[in-house]
């Protein structure tokens, strides 16, 4: 392989990643004028299965093998759509963190990605703009988040963080 290949594994951000963002926000806040604490939220993407389709010319390449629990044959499946849910889906984990690299380095989010969930942190000053730069954002984008419902609790002091389990 020349010096131009790229092995490159695609990593979630899990529950260690976001307690170490977090404990690191807190560290370099402390003290600061003006800060009255930190605040949460998750985004979650709705649909996402189907939300990031195969494109028509690449369906017939595209295959997920399942062996059968019954007699353990393997049958091919076609899909209209990336697969999402393990580490092995490269090509929505791309979508994902592209996703997130862009929330980060364009918008200066402090955030997280794990797999369709994105967690951010927010000052409590700040949690409005906050807010408003993710949705902006998402639909910039085209991607549909939760903005109701259990999926979109807003911002807290205290929340679930998904990859937690």
């Amino acid at each position: 392989m020349g010096p131009w290949v790229c092995l490159r594994k695609y990593k979630v951000h899990a529950i260690d990643e976001t307690a170490a963002f977090l404990t690191w926000m807190v560290q370099q806040l402390q003290g600061k004028p003006h800060f009255e604490g930190l605040s949460g939220r998750t985004y979650d993407v709705k649909h996402a299965y189907k939300q990031f389709g195969i494109a028509v010319d690449d369906r017939e390449l595209v295959r997920l093998a399942v062996r059968s629990p019954i007699d353990h044959k393997v049958s091919l499946f076609g899909v209209d759509s990336l697969p999402f849910g393990a580490s092995g889906s490269v090509g929505f984990l791309r979508i994902s963190l592209a996703v997130w690299h862009v929330g980060l380095f364009v918008f200066r989010l402090p955030w997280t990605a794990y797999f369709y969930d994105y967690t951010i942190f927010s000052r409590n000053l700040l949690v409005s703009n906050a807010s408003k730069t993710v949705d902006n954002l998402f639909d910039l984008l085209g991607i549909e988040v939760a903005r109701e419902g259990s999926k979109a609790s807003g911002f807290r002091s205290s929340l679930r963080v998904w990859g937690s389990k």
